[in-house]
């Protein structure tokens, strides 16, 4: 199977740099791995991600992302630091969201489509539109 057309929206294009630049002045080692791990799982992605769904295993769909983009998005995580951190600890961890893109038709994408980028320990924008959905309801 061929791997997917790895294509970077320009909102995930200015976070990815944003983040860069601000590990840069931290740590350029930090920034160095931060590019090179988001590279490698982009790749990694790209490569196993049409088989995965061909034999029927696709990705775990982000449910909260798809709604708040209104489109289907999945998720993914990777750290930058240099051990793996310890369990339920968002140290050096990224997430990544992306979309899946079908542009010929035939049901199979052919394009992972990079949307956003956000540490672990951020608040999503899609955290704070539920937030105001609760204060609406109680009005």
């Amino acid at each position: 199977m061929n791997p997917l057309e790895i294509v970077v929206a320009p909102d995930a294009k200015a976070e990815i740099r944003a983040v860069q630049v601000w590990l840069h002045t931290l740590d350029p080692s930090s920034e160095r791995r931060f590019s090179q791990r988001l590279a490698n799982l982009l790749e990694k992605l790209a490569k196993t991600l049409p088989s995965k769904i061909a034999t029927g295993r696709p990705p775990q769909l982000d449910t909260k992302a798809s709604e708040g983009m209104i489109r289907p998005v999945f998720q993914e995580r990777f750290y930058t630091s240099k051990q793996k951190p310890p369990r339920r600890s968002n140290t050096s961890t990224w997430r990544i969201f992306y979309a899946l893109l079908d542009q010929d038709g035939d049901r199979q994408p052919e394009v992972l489509q990079v949307l956003h980028i956000f540490h672990a320990a951020a608040e999503l924008p899609w955290d704070r539109l539920e937030s105001l959905e609760v204060e609406t309801d109680n009005d």
